[in-house]
């Protein structure tokens, strides 16, 4: 399935729209199950959009926009990943590896050295996409956070 990224704009919302009010989606992500307004999901949007350390695309594919990912700066050298593929009926099908194949090689020519995603412990469908993606698991990392205690670090280098 050929799949391409495209910048995220403005007026991209209402794609977060329907993926954050998605329980199943937020139970693999944040975890955090608070309802957000369509006002504060315009905002949130519109502050990826303009936020300068990072890169944000939606994935398409057959003129769909069916996910998204991004590449934050956290240092010079290195970046954090992040995809969900919203559109569940394209769970499974090498959208998201291929995302990230493609988001690598942007990571690359940002001149990154090392990518990294932080991951459920219990998500195995995702550790294993990474791992697919020539990541490496690094161990745990403990939050304060309620709905995101830990999480399992992978890396890569690039």
């Amino acid at each position: 399935m050929k799949i391409i990224l495209r910048k995220l704009t403005n007026d991209d919302w209402t794609y977060f729209a329907k993926w954050w009010k998605d329980p199943e989606l937020i139970s693999m992500t944040s975890g955090n199950p608070e309802k957000f307004s369509d006002a504060a999901i315009k905002k949130q949007v519109q502050e990826m959009v303009n936020d300068a350390r990072a890169h944000h695309w939606l994935i398409e594919t057959a003129n769909r926009v069916v996910g998204h990912i991004n590449l934050c700066r956290m240092t010079k050298s290195k970046a954090e990943l992040q995809i969900v593929i919203g559109e569940k009926e394209y769970w499974g099908k090498g959208i998201g590896k291929k995302a990230i194949e493609l988001v690598l090689e942007n990571g690359k020519n940002l001149s990154y050295k090392e990518i990294y995603v932080e991951v459920r412990p219990e998500n195995l469908r995702a550790r294993k996409l990474y791992k697919s993606a020539g990541f490496i698991e690094q161990g745990t990392k403990k939050y304060r956070n309620k709905y995101l205690p830990e999480v399992v670090m992978m890396a890569k280098n690039l």
